[in-house]
């Protein structure tokens, strides 16, 4: 029986960071796949396995755990898959499955089956008034599943307690199936998930999972032409950088880099600098990051980084090897009396993707 479009999961790892809404974030480490599975999974990323000894992906980061002073929202899995497989017939669910050498339940799976002359979707959870793993139709508004073709896999299990939410979604990037209320687990997934798995017979391209947490009074807003997010404070006076967050400020940073860097005073003159720092080495100048009070990760989401360059000529070049530090290291640069020397920062920022 071909499975492939069935995607059980006792549990889930960690991979990149997201916001949830009127949430921020926090990341961890990508998926890695279990190394005593590789040998089922082909040469070209697929994979032929029974429903009852799936290839398993496994967490491959030592800490799962929020960190201090953010809530934990949730837990969310995307898979990339193609040639989706249409069952005939519902799978029938079994009550336990071997996932990565633990007998457990599967808390989750999608997949898509033939019910009245359509392919529909489906999610599994647990119906408690039959005491028993079941599935639950998650089709919308017509999107039957479409026998050959790519389809994007999310899953999202709500932390403390027994909830799961599913979508579909096309190439196109079209919501074609998703859950209208938070659906009832087999188990509590309050505690980080760390297992992943795909049985039958099909493909998958990519995996991504996430924790969602929560900063309060914060709000998510989508930067970069929505190709990055950032949690913004509530307050009034931040009114601007939820709204047009990439509008040009005076000092010519858009607003949401403003805002990461804690310049909220903006002027015409108010940017970022290298900041000398008093040192005892005759040989070297010491740097810093100045002219910013850098709101710190669990506060925006955003990584920020920097390096310091120097003037050679008419053209600017790396004066520390190219590292970049974090907002708060300083840098040692080899000093050169020979010359006048002028030093400029170059700031890298990295928001939530």
């Amino acid at each position: 029986m071909k499975l492939k479009s069935v995607v059980f999961t006792v549990a889930l790892a960690a991979a990149s960071s997201a916001f949830a809404t009127g949430t921020a974030y926090l990341d961890a480490s990508w998926f890695s796949t279990n190394s005593t599975q590789t040998a089922s999974i082909m040469p070209n990323g697929t994979f032929d396995t029974l429903l009852t000894s799936p290839i398993v992906i496994t967490n491959d980061t030592a800490s799962t755990a929020a960190p201090v002073g953010l809530t934990l929202d949730s837990y969310k899995i995307t898979a990339y898959m193609t040639n989706l497989v249409v069952h005939a017939t519902l799978p029938a669910v079994p009550a336990a499955m071997d996932i990565g050498g633990s007998d457990k339940q599967a808390i989750g799976a999608i997949c898509a089956a033939t019910d009245d002359g359509h392919n529909k979707w489906y999610g599994l959870y647990y119906n408690s008034t039959g005491g028993k793993l079941d599935w639950a139709e998650i089709t919308k508004d017509g999107n039957y599943a479409d026998e050959g073709a790519p389809y994007v896999f999310v899953t999202s299990f709500k932390a403390s307690t027994k909830g799961v939410t599913y979508s579909v979604k096309n190439a196109g990037g079209t919501t074609v199936a998703e859950t209208d209320e938070t659906l009832t687990v087999s188990e509590s997934v309050a505690d980080a998930p760390s297992r992943f798995a795909f049985a039958g017979t099909g493909a998958y391209t990519n995996l991504v999972a996430e924790f969602i947490v929560s900063i309060a009074g914060s709000t998510a807003v989508r930067v970069e032409g929505g190709t990055g997010m950032i949690a913004v404070n509530g307050d009034s006076i931040y009114d601007a950088i939820r709204t047009n967050p990439d509008t040009q400020a005076l000092n010519g940073l858009k607003n949401w880099v403003n805002y990461v860097l804690g310049i909220d005073a903006v002027t015409a003159t108010t940017k970022p600098y290298p900041a000398p720092v008093q040192n005892n080495q005759a040989s070297k100048l010491t740097f810093g990051l100045g002219g910013v009070n850098v709101r710190a990760k669990d506060a925006t989401g955003a990584d920020v980084e920097y390096t310091i360059e120097k003037k050679n000529g008419a053209d600017w070049e790396s004066a520390v090897g190219g590292e970049y530090k974090s907002s708060n290291s300083k840098f040692d640069v080899n000093a050169d009396s020979s010359k006048v020397n002028y030093y400029r920062i170059k700031i890298r920022i990295d928001p939530v993707h």
